[in-house]
């Protein structure tokens, strides 16, 4: 098994399992979509995104009704002081509230939605309409009546058009453009009949506003598609899991269903934990010689403390050993060839095990024409010699039957005594369970010294049966036999009372068949693996890796039944009110017990986790959207340039700025886009192939892994963020410092005689608000930013715009048009910006608590795979452990289960070492196992050079075997310090010579 250790330990030291297993090329919404569809998610990403839908239009309807109701407050409490008349604005805010509720409260009725799929998007286009219409009302209203100068503006473009990307139910991204077109193209008419009808800049303001309601529908798009590319993530992730969880729930069975068809549960129980510690312990130590010495130790029992003296053996008083051996077995496989030979052993041995199961008796193992078992173990069991009694009787009856049917000459010879016995396994490799003790050798013994078709039974059996048996004196060869007459042994003979020719064999085994349970079945598969020599295997159809194979299938057919399941677990968001919308009356226990254990790891206000190493290794992922990101500030950077310039900035200041933050933000653009520029022209890797290829030249590959470690680098990717939002900043700010100084330049003109020459100074306090609304939504939709470093940077804007409205720059705004008849002007400013960050905000905070529920997911998947990989390796390593490697694959990868396998051999050596003269004293076992650990430490460390072959311990035997390997005698291998045998006869094998010289030189190993 050192070879078998040795490749764990490799496997798992090559490569970690990585949570981010996609490589960037999958990170593009066209591939999403495709795998999505090739796993089936599609209709299940549909459903999730209605659900997430319907979580942001309940938040969206409280943001509505909040600004609206402030918005009305505001106005009523300024309409005080100037005594101004605002039903109009307050009918239409109120009303508008109304309808919208009306209109999208429908969506939350799934029923309904399921039978009729256009009412949202009818939903949407109602409230849609009904807010443009009131927010173009107020202006309209008061341009026909009140004739107010400068003429009023729209207030809620920017909210409405960022409503219709972000909160509103549309699945279609070509309905959201459609609709934020008809919108934009609604207000731009405003503006230009109503607004800036009189201005005498009217084209560049409403060029300049277009720019503005462009940028915000691309900022709205950006988001749909990097939160679709997001969510598609997730629910592949969430699958990932899903198939996960199925595939380790399937891995423990077929490593449960492995162990059990081996040993006994009580002892697999201990093995199994005693292994995966092993394992643990392997990967844990990155020395390879500390990796041999643990898993030696872990062989010889000094890494488990009292191993073989409180895990793997165990002493049972009061039970019964039976031993059976079939006569003319040597003259049957003389007679027979090896398929009917294997197919007559299996049906004997299929009908044995059932008769154990059937009468509570544990089979231990058969060699050759050897069956033994013991009754009482693990579970005591009071009638344990009846039980070996009637399944003694059982099996001469089951082989009277296979005589009749086969026309055999086969009888069986049975022993059967009680006493105490130690169970378990030893030594290091090909592990068995097997029982150990003076009376089994009696049992042994009453076996030999018995009489074909009775069973030969000691007086100690005899006083425990319970039942009426008709028994006679034991035969003259026990009287005679030295071992029987030292402990004083007096044997009986019980015959059966049922004659075989009375059988109705076809009868019988209908009624046996029925009886049979899931534990017959086990053992039934259980002896397959065991058959003498391995000259064959059965893998039958009922064995237990065809019912893996099944449950795999199981799996496959489960994931989408399971992912329906998931969404009812899966986050929608920090804030919602979707239960209280769609009239739930309330929420299963289920969903507050997750909601309940998703908090717990994070915190309440801040949405930090609360393991400092949860949340470092969070901000670590890599952001393969970030070029999305840098390409979309540079999108923003010249639509603020564009409008900074259509209102006429002068001075070096602006300028300079512009150029500096422009080559700023041209040098982000090749470093983020590098590598998925290279990608997308070199030849695409294999699946499994992760690694990109590396540029030859040493610049571009400089500059292709500068590419590649900046989004996986959380300091640089903020650095990046800093300056890109620095910069936009400060472009938005720059026009109020061009007009400070145009206005003191128009004061020295007014004072000068050419005065009436000057051109007026043109000033334009909306497009600096509309500059900073667009770097505060681009600020929030920056992608893997620490979430309290962009709420910062936001609120830093908002206080210092503040500073500058109020007392600043405040007669720059004040002079400028208002979104009401009694609204000041700055007020309407602030309120255009406060509710710009409040609702960006609220977005952004939904998506981290989404990304950082879906890194906790991310987290147990890692580790649901690592526990996966462990049981996957624990079940490698006990085939191995089992079955000779060729055989083990055959056996785990067979297609056909319903053919019988074996192998058969021409030049085979096989030998039997038998330990004589040993005392089975207290410690006797240790001793034993120390011999067979020795044996098995020298065969593997020829394994390699050597294919010898170890085949089982029976007592105190040790069985061998050299040839079993297929092709071996057509290799070139050569015996270590040994000239190359290489006799060849002309069918290329090996002559019978080398395995006699591998033995020989084997044996003086093993006893030097």
């Amino acid at each position: 098994m050192r070879r078998e250790s040795e490749q764990v330990a490799s496997k798992y030291d090559s490569k970690r399992l990585q949570s981010e297993s996609w490589d960037e090329r999958k990170w593009e919404l066209r591939a999403f979509k495709n795998t999505c569809k090739n796993f089936c998610v599609e209709g299940v990403y549909n459903t999730y995104m209605l659900r997430l839908q319907r979580s942001y239009l309940s938040i969206y309807l409280v943001i509505e009704t909040f600004f609206g109701l402030l918005h009305t407050v505001i106005i009523v409490t300024q309409s005080t002081k100037s005594n101004l008349s605002i039903t109009v604005e307050v009918f239409a805010y109120l009303v508008t509230i109304f309808i919208v509720w009306i209109a999208l409260f429908v969506t939350f009725r799934e029923e309904q939605v399921k039978k009729r799929p256009w009412l949202p998007f009818i939903g949407t286009c109602v409230a849609l309409f009904c807010l443009v219409m009131a927010d173009i009302t107020v202006p309209l209203y008061h341009e026909v009546s009140t004739h107010t100068q400068p003429p009023l503006r729209p207030a809620y473009a920017c909210h409405i058009l960022l409503s219709i990307y972000i909160f509103y139910p549309l699945m279609n991204n070509w309905h959201t453009m459609l609709l934020g077109s008809a919108t934009t193209a609604a207000y731009l008419t405003v503006l230009a009949l109503i607004t800036y009808r009189l201005d005498p800049h009217q084209y560049l303001k409403v060029i300049s506003e277009g720019l503005f309601l462009l940028g915000i529908n691309l900022l709205g798009l950006y988001y749909r598609l990097t939160f679709e590319i997001t969510i598609r993530r997730t629910l592949l992730d969430r699958r990932q899991c899903v198939e996960g969880n199925l595939t380790l729930k399937f891995q423990r069975e077929q490593e449960r269903n492995l162990i059990l068809n081996i040993l006994p549960e009580h002892t697999a129980d201990a093995l199994e934990k005693d292994i995966s510690h092993m394992i643990r312990r392997i990967r844990s130590n990155s020395n390879e010689n500390t990796k041999n010495t643990t898993i030696m130790a872990f062989w010889r029992g000094h890494e488990i403390s009292c191993s073989y003296g409180t895990y793997y053996a165990e002493t049972h008083d009061d039970v019964t050993i039976l031993y059976a051996d079939v006569v003319n077995y040597t003259k049957m496989t003389t007679r027979l060839k090896v398929k009917p030979l294997v197919e007559t052993l299996h049906e004997l041995f299929v009908k044995f095990d059932q008769a154990s199961e059937e009468n509570g008796v544990l089979r231990i193992k058969f060699l050759g024409d050897c069956y033994y078992a013991v009754a009482g173990v693990p579970a005591r069991n009071a009638n344990h010699a009846k039980s070996c009694v009637d399944l003694g009787l059982r099996m001469i009856q089951d082989i009277q039957e296979v005589r009749q049917k086969r026309d055999l000459d086969i009888n069986m010879r049975i022993g059967i005594h009680s006493g105490s016995i130690i169970s378990g396994i030893i030594g290091a490799c090909k592990w068995q369970y097997d029982i150990w003790s003076k009376d089994v050798v009696i049992a042994n013994k009453m076996e030999s010294t018995g009489e074909p078709g009775k069973l030969h039974i000691t007086q100690q059996t005899l006083r425990l049966l319970r039942g009426n048996y008709v028994f006679t004196e034991g035969t003259e060869k026990a009287k005679n036999d030295p071992i029987l007459l030292e402990n004083d042994i007096k044997t009986f003979l019980i015959a059966p009372l049922i004659t075989p020719e009375s059988i109705n064999s076809t009868d019988e085994g209908v009624r046996r068949q029925s009886r049979m349970g899931s534990g017959v079945q086990r053992l039934l598969n259980r002896n397959t693996n065991t058959l003498p020599a391995r000259t064959s295997e059965l893998i039958s159809v009922r064995n237990f890796m065809r019912d893996s194979i099944e449950h795999f299938r199981q799996i496959m057919r489960q994931i989408n039944v399971e992912m329906i399941r998931e969404l009812n677990l899966m986050p929608i968001g920090k804030f919602h009110f979707n239960k209280i919308f769609s009239g739930s009356k309330g929420r299963r226990q289920t969903e507050i017990d997750l909601e309940k254990s998703q908090l717990t790891s994070l915190s309440m206000i801040f949405l930090c986790f609360k393991n400092h190493a949860d949340e470092w290794s969070f901000l670590n992922e890599t952001d393969y959207l970030l070029k999305y990101s840098i390409l979309a500030v540079f999108i923003v950077y010249l639509l603020v340039l564009g409008i900074q310039i259509l209102n006429q900035p002068y001075g070096f200041r602006f300028s300079s700025a512009t150029v500096i933050g422009g080559v700023l933000l041209l040098i982000f653009i090749p470093f983020a886009w590098f590598k998925k520029l290279w990608l997308h022209l070199t030849p695409e890797v294999d699946d499994e192939e992760r690694a990109a290829p590396v540029p030859k030249w040493t610049i571009t590959r400089n500059i292709f892994r500068l590419s590649n470690w900046i989004p996986q680098n959380a300091v640089a990717r903020t650095i990046i963020y800093i300056v890109s939002i620095s910069l936009l900043t400060m472009l938005s700010f720059i026009h109020v410092g061009t007009v400070k100084e145009t206005q003191e330049m128009e004061k020295e003109l007014k004072d000068n005689i050419d005065a009436s020459l000057s051109k007026p100074v043109y000033i334009n306090a909306w497009a600096v608000t509309h500059c900073l609304i667009l770097t505060i939504c681009m600020n929030f939709l920056f992608l893997k930013i620490h979430f309290m470093i962009k709420f910062t940077f936001g609120s830093i804007i908002c206080i210092f715009y503040t500073w500058l409205v109020v007392s600043g720059a405040a007669s720059i705004f004040t002079e400028s048009s208002s979104t009401n008849i009694s609204l000041d002007a700055t007020v309407a400013h602030l309120m255009a910006i406060f509710f710009s960050f409040f609702t960006i905000h609220l977005v952004d905070r939904q998506s981290e608590y989404i990304s950082r529920i879906d890194y906790n997911w991310k987290k147990q998947l890692l580790k649901k795979q690592e526990e996966a990989e462990l049981t996957k390796d624990t079940n490698n390593f006990l085939v191995h452990n089992i079955l000779p490697a060729h055989v083990a694959e055959i056996y785990i990868n067979q297609k056909q289960r319903d053919e019988l396998y074996h192998e058969e051999f021409d030049d085979v050596a096989v030998m039997f070492a038998t330990i004589t003269n040993f005392n089975f004293q207290a410690d006797a076992l240790n001793i034993l196992n120390g011999i067979i650990c020795d044996f098995d430490e020298r065969l593997l460390m020829r394994r390699r050079s050597v294919p010898i072959e170890k085949i089982k311990v029976a007592g105190w035997t040790y069985m061998a075997a050299c040839g079993l390997q297929p092709r071996w005698g057509d290799s070139s291998l050569t015996l270590g310090g040994l000239p190359d045998p290489g006799v060849r006869v002309s069918n290329g094998r090996r002559s019978k010579f080398d395995q006699n010289i591998i033995y020989t030189e084997y044996t003086c190993l093993v006893f030097s």
